[in-house]
């Protein structure tokens, strides 16, 4: 006879009282004899949890039961409490030992037997999967009592009921946890911590709470474990912060299985956390207007976030106009007050979205000093602000970063000023392959302090339709500015824009620029513009069809516009007019200081221009020479 307890609680492990019980004989489903006491008074069943805590319990004979509850209102998960296994060893030896005394013929053969009969004993344990050692929690008053009585074997903790622990524990190696019906570990005291070896040695169900809401759970080994464990609600409904917070101060791998209502920031900032979900529709929602979703802060290295959305929910486009600064609204924020403290960091596959489109963030991820953070296969739709530097898909600061395949598609068109903005001192940075579309100003962007965003590399991405309201003169979809070394090929840019103050692709005071292989088409003025000290430039390879796209007739822009820029070189391109707008194909600007030594040879031109296809270039184009 063995006595068996729980605790029945909802999701987010509130008690629930006066639920009918079934148990019933595992297989055939018949209702079990269950006892009040060890096998003496009968008990009813079905019977009812207790009205204030929710607990229940029942005696019964050695064997497997399975366990089914009923309440108005609610829906239980039968797998949960099936399969219940009741073994009282006292109950077992007398049949034991009478078959070892019916087959014992001589002192010799009886001790034979009994060692048989142990045999048999332990493999009915091992077919269990339990361990050869089975501890039960309700044999203990505490963990502390069982830690200190179990020994080096591998060891089994059947968790059967409120197990209570306090102080400072460390789990052994060599015990495992077996969480039954509703059976928990709960801590006495909040400042309780218990060392877990590994979430692999826990057996639990993924979606109910085994640990209570006070104490802290951390691991010796990396694994698997889920916000659930913790209390956290995965419908959405219920804010659960504290306790999706609580799984990523344990460390290892958390996987999201639902979406989980934050009421404030995560911070992220335990080493070599991993955090994932099941695709898009699972994620972070955000319960209110705060400055960041997700923080990775400083002197934390090798996080990886990957496959679920951040999905913006009270932030609408009057809340989150925001100046563009630490606190302005960032879905992720990547941030160190040290240079380059965080380190190492990968975010793949996650979606910045909001709950439709009128909901979303002022900027989807902010990359601060951090060093050699990845971004790979992102997608951001729902980003809103109007005030320059605000509206950011992804904002860019520190050193050897990678932007590698996003996608930065607007819900509502315009409502995103930039796709990618290069900032501040960042530098040895690439962005590659992604794809911008419809943003209100420029796609890619770099506003660097002067000669700081040195080294970085602009490459095979795809910007369309960007930069239709600017307002800035000389902007452009592509724009960046004072970026010595920097290295921009095989981009398409097709802005086909309206306004007469944007170009295809603009370089301000970026010396020693090499610009190559790019396509760009339907610019609103200029195709390419490159200014303001941006000596020794080189471009050059550069395919470049129509241009002059914008609304005044009366204003006609070049393919290739060359100012202030001394040593430049223009050569291998392919320049070509359609239609009578354009004003020339390469062109030296002599605004003071004109650029000296402006070098234009081999360029292949065609079409018709209104000045002719060079301005302000009196020698001869087709070999190497000096204008």
């Amino acid at each position: 006879m063995q006595k068996h307890t729980g605790n029945l609680q909802n999701q987010v492990g509130a008690a629930l009282g006066g639920a009918s019980v079934y148990v019933r004989d595992n297989g055939t489903g018949a209702l079990s004899s269950i006892f009040a006491d060890n096998g003496v008074t009968p008990k009813a069943n079905p019977f009812l949890t207790d009205s204030n805590d929710g607990s229940y319990w029942f005696y019964a004979s050695n064997g497997r039961y399975d366990l089914t509850f009923t309440k108005a209102g609610y829906t239980f998960d039968a797998t949960d409490t099936a399969g219940i296994i009741l073994f009282d060893p006292d109950e077992s030896i007398p049949s034991i030992q009478e078959a070892v005394d019916a087959s014992a013929e001589s002192a010799a053969a009886a001790e034979a037997s009994a060692e048989a009969a142990e045999g048999s004993l332990n493999m009915a344990l091992d077919a269990l999967d339990l361990g050869p050692n089975l501890l039960y929690s309700t044999d203990f008053s505490s963990l502390q009592e069982l830690l200190g009585e179990i020994g080096p074997n591998p060891t089994t903790l059947l968790v059967l009921n409120a197990f209570p622990w306090t102080g400072t524990l460390q789990s052994p190696e060599n015990l495992r946890y077996s969480f039954v019906g509703m059976g928990t570990l709960e801590a006495t005291h909040p400042d309780a911590e218990l060392e877990i070896f590994s979430p692999e040695h826990i057996t639990a169900p993924k979606n109910r709470r085994i640990f209570s809401a006070n104490g802290t759970i951390t691991y010796t080994r990396r694994g698997v474990h889920y916000p659930e464990w913790y209390g956290a609600d995965p419908s959405g409904t219920n804010a659960c912060h504290a306790e999706v917070r609580r799984a990523v101060q344990a460390g290892g791998s958390i996987e999201l299985n639902g979406v989980y209502k934050m009421g404030g920031a995560l911070a992220v900032d335990v080493d070599d956390t991993e955090l994932y979900g099941r695709g898009p529709w699972s994620g972070l929602l955000a319960d209110v207007d705060m400055p960041m979703m997700v923080g990775i802060v400083e002197y934390t290295t090798g996080v990886h976030l990957h496959d679920f959305s951040f999905i913006g929910f009270t932030n609408d486009e009057g809340q989150i106009n925001r100046g563009l600064d630490v606190g302005c609204n960032p879905n992720l924020l990547v941030h160190s007050t040290n240079q380059y403290d965080a380190r190492g960091i990968i975010l793949e596959r996650l979606h910045f979205r909001g709950t439709d489109d009128n909901h979303g963030w002022n900027v989807g991820a902010y990359i601060g000093l951090a060093d050699g953070v990845t971004m790979r296969d992102c997608v951001f739709t729902h980003i809103y602000g109007t005030t320059p530097g605000q509206a950011v898909g992804v904002h860019v600061d520190g050193r050897y970063q990678l932007l590698e395949g996003n996608r930065f598609i607007p819900a509502i068109a315009n409502s995103m000023r930039h796709g990618i903005y290069f900032v501040g001192t960042c530098k040895y940075s690439k962005a590659i392959r992604n794809y911008v579309r419809n943003a209100a100003f420029e796609g890619i962007t770099g506003h660097a302090d002067a000669g700081g965003g040195i080294g970085n590399e602009i490459a095979q991405n795809t910007v369309i339709d960007c930069n239709k309201q600017a307002t800035v003169a000389n902007s452009g979809a592509v724009y960046y500015e004072y970026a010595p070394d920097l290295l921009v090929h095989h981009n398409f840019v097709d802005s086909a824009g309206s306004t007469a103050t944007g170009h295809g692709m603009t370089f301000y005071g970026c010396e020693r620029l090499d610009l190559h292989d790019n396509t760009v088409k339907d610019a609103p003025f200029h195709a390419i513009k490159v200014s303001a000290s941006g000596h020794e430039a080189r471009i050059h390879s550069n395919h470049l069809q129509t241009w002059a796209r914008h609304t005044d007739a009366n204003l006609q822009g070049v393919g290739i516009d060359v100012e202030t820029s001394n040593e430049a070189m223009v050569y291998d391109n392919v320049i070509k007019s359609t239609t009578a707008r354009e004003r020339s194909a390469i062109r030296k600007n002599l605004t003071a200081p004109a650029s000296a030594n402006l070098h234009v040879f081999n360029n292949c031109i065609l079409g018709n221009y209104s000045t002719g296809q060079y301005e302000n270039i009196t020698t001869k184009v087709d070999v190497p020479t000096e204008a």
